[in-house]
C-alpha cells in the first residue's frame, strides 16, 4: 500500500518530549502525521491528573471514546498506526478497528530491558493470550536489540525493520560533540523513585518512602564525595517536578534534559534501573548500581541485581554501605567491554544496522517496501 499518513496512538498525554523522540517533525516531511491521544478514554483518572502535560502540536487530537476514535479514522486514507497502547480491552478494540479500516499497525521495541526468565515467560504468555483472543497481528515490527525477537508478536509481523532504541538516536547526535568537562564528577540517573507518574498510570506504588529513600541516598553520595573528591550531580527524570527534586536532593546539583551529556562527561555513573543506563553502556562508563533495603525486597531489587550481573558492574546497598568501602571510587572497575557490547546488541542496537536516525530509517523502509 502507498502510505500517506502516520497515526501515533498513545495512552499517556502526548508531551513535548514525546513529540521530539517519536520523530514527529521528521515523519511530517514525508507523511501527514496525526497524534491520537487516547488517555482520556483509556486512562481517565490519569488524564484528570496529567492532561496539562499534553503538547497541542499540529495534528494532535484528544480521543474521548470509541466514536471519537472512529471519526479520526474516517479522515485517514493509506495509513499506518504506530501503536504505543497497552493491553486493555479497549486497546484491543482499537486494534480490531484499525484492521477493519485497512490501516496497518506498527509496534516499536525501543525500550527493551532485561527481565528474569520467569518474567519473560509471563510476558510471552500474555502475548500468546492476546493472539488467541483474536487480536490482530501487527503489520510492522521495528526492532532495536535482539531480545525483541522473544516477543510473541514478532513472528506474525510480515515486515521487520532492524533499527535501534530512541536513546541511540540521542547518542548519534552527541557522538560528534568534542566538549569535555573541566573537572571530574559522578552522575546519578534519577528515576523519580517516590513520585513517578508511572505508578499512577499502572495502578502501583513506590517500593519505598521518601523519608527513608532520600536520606539514605544523600548519605551515600556525601560519603562518595568525601572519599573521591568528586561532586555527585543528579540527572533528573524528565517527567519529575524539578522544584521538588531540588528540595529532595538537598544541595546536590540537579540537571534536567541533559542526561546523555552528563553521562558522557562523567567519571562514574550511579543508577538503579533507569532506561538511561543505555547512555552509560554506549559511552562505556564505569557503573555502580545502587539499592536499598526496601528496594532489595521488591521486584525492583531483582532487576537491579540482574543488570549488575549482565554488565559485570558492582552493586552496593546504600543502607549497609560502610564508609570508605564501595564509596571509594578506585575500587570500582572499568567498563567490561565484552559485557557492555553484549548488552548493546541485546537491548539497544543490533550490530550492523544503519547509523542513521531511527525515524529516517523507518521512513525509507516504508516508502520503499510498503
Amino acid at each position: 500500500m502507498a502510505v500517506k499518513e502516520i497515526l501515533i496512538l498513545t495512552e499517556s498525554p502526548f508531551s513535548k518530549r514525546d513529540y521530539d523522540r517519536f520523530g514527529v517533525e521528521l515523519l511530517s516531511q514525508s507523511f501527514g502525521v496525526s497524534i491520537l491521544d487516547c488517555t482520556q478514554w483509556l486512562k481517565p483518572d490519569f488524564w484528570d491528573s496529567y492532561s496539562k502535560t499534553a503538547f497541542p502540536c499540529p495534528g494532535y487530537r484528544a480521543v474521548e471514546n470509541f466514536d471519537s476514535f472512529r471519526r479520526c479514522l474516517d479522515r485517514t486514507q493509506g495509513g499506518l498506526a504506530i501503536d504505543y497502547l497497552g493491553d486493555s480491552s479497549n486497546a484491543k478494540r482499537i486494534r480490531v478497528e484499525l484492521k477493519k479500516q485497512n490501516i496497518g499497525r506498527v509496534i516499536y521495541f525501543h525500550g527493551l530491558l532485561p527481565v528474569y526468565p520467569e518474567r519473560l515467560l509471563t510476558n510471552i504468555r500474555r502475548r500468546v493470550k492476546r493472539i488467541f483472543a483474536h487480536e490482530p497481528a501487527p503489520d510492522v515490527a521495528v526492532m532495536s536489540g535482539e531480545v525483541g525477537l522473544t516477543d510473541a508478536r514478532v513472528p506474525s509481523a510480515p515486515h521487520k525493520i532492524w533499527a535501534h532504541s530512541l536513546d541511540y538516536d540521542i547518542y548519534l547526535r552527541e557522538r560528534s560533540n568534542s566538549s569535555r568537562p573541566s573537572s571530574p564528577y559522578a552522575v546519578f540517573l534519577d528515576e523519580d523513585m517516590i513520585y513517578h507518574s508511572d505508578y499512577h498510570h499502572s495502578g502501583t506504588t513506590s517500593p519505598t518512602k521518601a523519608e527513608v529513600y532520600y536520606p539514605a541516598m544523600r548519605g551515600f553520595f556525601e560519603r562518595l564525595e568525601r572519599t573521591s573528591g568528586m561532586p555527585v550531580k543528579i540527572a533528573t527524570h524528565p517527567r519529575s517536578n524539578l522544584d521538588l527534586q531540588r528540595e529532595l536532593w538537598n544541595g546536590h546539583e540537579t540537571v534536567n534534559a541533559m542526561t546523555s551529556q552528563l553521562v558522557r562527561g562523567a567519571s562514574l555513573v550511579l543508577c538503579h534501573l533507569s532506561t538511561s543506563l543505555a547512555f552509560a553502556v554506549l559511552w562505556r562508563k564505569r557503573l555502580l548500581f545502587l539499592t536499598t533495603n526496601d528496594l532489595q525486597r521488591s521486584a525492583m531489587g531483582r532487576g537491579i541485581a540482574l543488570r549488575s550481573d549482565l554488565l559485570r558492574a558492582p552493586l552496593a546497598n546504600v543502607d549497609d554501605e560502610q564508609p570508605g568501602r564501595l564509596s571509594a571510587v578506585d575500587s570500582i572497575p572499568d567498563a567490561n567491554e565484552e559485557a557492555y557490547a553484549k548488552y548493546v546488541a541485546a537491548y539497544i542496537k543490533r550490530p550492523g544496522t544503519p547509523e542513521i536516525p531511527v525515524w529516517k530509517l523507518f521512513t525509507d523502509y516504508v516508502q520503499g517496501r510498503l
